[in-house]
């Protein structure tokens, strides 16, 4: 699901509409993503109290997606309906509707992952948050990781390469 709406937001941000072709490439380029959520569940349900079996564990986890999902589809929303894309996103960034709104998804993924080793890690309040925390690193280092295998880390930080 997280693939396909990856896709469909791309192939809409893309091209103003559904194209096959865009929604399934898109969804192949961005397999990292449900693999780094996946290593991440499976690396701090280590810590919780109560054992999960994998795959279940991840389907849960990655249930709480929908704030993030929620978001992309905003966007794609954004570029459909405006005439003129770069005065509306300058818009929602100088009205600070952007920032914020990409704050309150954070927050909202953050509580749905703390909910999850909560309620499905049977863990306490105080591991509950470190496993949280954790999860946020391993997220964070695992990204970085696929930018730099990719050997796209180094243009995001230090601009193009010569003849590129």
């Amino acid at each position: 699901m997280t693939l396909g709406t990856v896709g469909v937001v791309g192939s809409i941000a893309t091209a103003g509409r559904l194209v096959a072709a865009h929604i399934v490439w898109i969804a192949v380029a961005w397999i990292f993503v449900p693999v780094i959520h996946a290593l991440t569940v499976a690396a701090t349900l280590r810590a919780c109290p109560k054992k999960l079996p994998p795959t279940r564990a991840i389907e849960l986890h990655m249930a709480g997606n929908g704030p993030y999902l929620a978001f992309f589809f905003a966007l794609a929303l954004v570029i459909v309906a405006s005439s003129d894309v770069a005065r509306s996103f300058g818009w929602l960034v100088e009205s600070l509707v952007l920032p914020l709104a990409g704050a309150l998804t954070l927050f909202g993924g953050a509580v749905t992952s703390y909910a999850f080793y909560r309620v499905c890690g049977a863990a306490s309040v105080r591991r509950a948050l470190g496993l949280l925390v954790a999860e946020w690193a391993v997220k964070v280092l695992l990204c970085l990781a696929w930018y730099a295998f990719i050997d796209n880390l180094a243009p995001q930080f230090l601009g193009a390469r010569a003849g590129s």
